[in-house]
């Protein structure tokens, strides 16, 4: 089933035929219900083609078949969405690729924290301490007590004495 709805063409068509197939049930639950139940199938075939409303139907009917590709679009390949991370004034030596990282989730405070303490690390590799600095401060208003975050610290004080 998911293979054979995978394919727009093949739901968009899908759709229309539904439509098609409930307009021949309204027309036959005209001509063959008695009562009440025969009267309504009558006057909402009626109503459905009369003019004013054919358009409108059909203007709906399209929008409607727009709305349920899109969801099962989404609902495979998932959202469009993403989240960019950028390095802020990076310095000459960084590459282009390097400058920006896409993420298709929003990162949480760990995660936030994770990549702090990486170009943290980084930074004191590169002996960039301007950008260690900034970074470990950014860093200790996330979390304050986190003891990977107070070695680097050190290592930091240790590096520019």
């Amino acid at each position: 089933m998911r293979k054979f709805l995978s394919n727009p063409k093949k739901l968009a068509v899908t759709i229309i035929l539904g439509l098609c197939m409930f307009h021949v049930f309204l027309w036959m639950g005209r001509m063959f219900l008695p009562g009440f139940v025969g009267e309504l199938c009558g006057k909402m075939q009626g109503l459905a083609f009369t003019p004013f409303f054919m358009e409108f139907f059909l203007i709906a009917f399209g929008f409607l078949v727009i709305l349920i590709i899109n969801h099962f679009r989404m609902k495979w390949e998932g959202s469009e969405l993403v989240y960019m991370e950028t390095v802020q004034d990076p310095p000459s030596s960084l590459d282009s690729k390097s400058r920006s990282i896409i993420l298709s989730e929003r990162q949480q405070h760990e995660d936030r924290m994770n990549v702090i303490l990486a170009a943290l690390e980084g930074s004191i590799t590169v002996k960039d301490f301007s950008q260690a600095n900034e970074l470990a401060n950014e860093a200790s208003e996330i979390d304050p007590h986190n003891k990977m975050l107070i070695l680097l610290k050190e290592k930091i004080n240790q590096s520019q004495s």
